[in-house]
């Protein structure tokens, strides 16, 4: 199994916060633990040479399975707590002025014709008061977002942690399996709104534009 991932756009400019982190980047890990809600499986793998020498000698992987295996340790058992809370101070790329000229400036261009969707972003940069558990951070998006994908891409002590809602691209026995997601309404207090928010959906013009696209 590859692990690892790929830049949006490989020829943009990097901020300083992705340091570290290449434009592609995939690797073979030397342990990986996988599970399928019912059993779990450690898997661990080495290089041989062609003498049949292999680039991790049995001590290491033994040292390695039973530091997986053995009980948590305090710092680890307090996962269940909320991440770190921030400091107050924060800062954000865009002012909501200049946002809106963002905005206006996207709904321009499209109704031009030149693009037929845009999708436009601005950064908020947060302190926190003390270290973060990224363990903790990862646990609480898996509690907070039950259907979307978890994920945490450590590399040269920085770890990108994210919650997607949906699941990009695998690749799995020949087979390349995307998921494409645009349009999104709020659930209603009870099954009878959903269904009606669903139908809402499903026809509206706007949405189904966006969906297209993305497909």
């Amino acid at each position: 199994l590859l692990v690892g991932g790929f830049a949006f756009d490989p020829h943009g400019s990097l901020t300083p916060l992705w340091d570290g982190f290449p434009s592609t980047h995939l690797f073979v890990p030397r342990v990986l633990l996988t599970s399928d809600g019912q059993c779990s499986y450690l898997t661990f793998t080495a290089l041989i040479d062609a003498d049949g020498h292999p680039d991790a000698g049995l001590e290491a992987v033994a040292d390695i399975r039973n530091a997986m295996l053995a009980p948590p340790s305090e710092s680890r058992s307090r996962n269940g707590a909320s991440p770190t809370p921030w400091n107050s101070g924060d800062s954000v790329t865009a002012s909501s002025t200049e946002w809106k000229t963002i905005v206006a400036l996207a709904v321009s261009e499209i109704e031009a014709g030149h693009f037929q969707k845009v999708v436009i972003a601005r950064d908020k940069s947060v302190t926190a008061r003390d270290s973060i558990d990224v363990f903790a951070l990862a646990k609480h998006l898996r509690k907070e977002h039950r259907d979307s994908f978890v994920f945490i891409y450590w590399r040269n002590g920085r770890a990108f942690v994210g919650a997607s809602p949906e699941r990009l691209v695998s690749l799995d026995d020949h087979v390349i399996r995307a998921s494409s997601l645009a349009g999104t309404i709020r659930r209603g207090p009870t099954p009878s709104e959903d269904s009606a928010n669903v139908r809402t959906l499903q026809e509206s013009e706007k949405d189904l534009a966006e969906h297209a696209v993305v497909t």
